[in-house]
């Protein structure tokens, strides 16, 4: 974080991207095609619970951007759920992939699986008895995939990949670029 030129700013001296990376992915600040300015937004994503963490990203971001993009994961790691879901109220949301998995247990009932508590740890499950009302609505309102306009930029929000919206990633070695040309949206998050 720091202050940024006018235009774009790429980032020297830090990690070399493998060469099926196109140039420029990953280093510059997107600007909305003649909107008046630069359009500066928050984006958070995978909180997984931890209230603390999320109120003091929060705290800096408000008042310093435009509009808050959360991408999803709001439930996971940490038990503190309804307090997060308070604070998400404030951000344009997607659904991540451990919301979806608490949705399915609110849905049938029952805890997450035995591979998911290994994998995870017991968080999620501890937050259901105690999961208010307010925080079910909140993530249940939420897509998978959300197209969002702000001044004249299209942005498609999905807490994994345009073809895997839950689960999907895009790590730096990935090569097949030509999957993002079926998104209609001029930034996909």
């Amino acid at each position: 974080w720091g202050p940024r030129s006018d235009n774009i700013h790429p980032e020297s001296g830090t990690s070399a991207l493998p060469q099926t990376v196109p140039v420029g992915v990953g280093q510059f600040v997107a600007k909305p095609p003649k909107a008046g300015g630069r359009l500066k937004l928050g984006l958070i994503s995978d909180v997984h619970g931890n209230s603390f963490a999320f109120r003091a990203v929060l705290e800096v971001l408000e008042g310093q951007v435009e509009q808050i993009l959360f991408l999803g994961d709001l439930a996971g790691y940490y038990p503190f759920v309804n307090e997060c879901a308070e604070m998400c109220k404030r951000c344009v949301s997607v659904r991540g992939n451990h919301d979806e998995v608490l949705l399915q247990c609110l849905a049938s009932g029952s805890g997450p699986t035995e591979e998911y508590t290994r994998r995870y740890g017991s968080a999620l499950a501890r937050s259901l008895p105690n999961l208010s009302e307010n925080a079910r609505d909140i993530i249940r309102s939420w897509p998978e995939k959300r197209s969002h306009q702000i001044r004249n930029l299209s942005i498609g929000m999905y807490h994994g990949a345009p073809w895997d919206r839950l689960n999907g990633r895009v790590y730096p070695d990935f090569a097949d670029w030509s999957r993002f040309d079926e998104c209609e949206e001029s930034v996909v998050l």
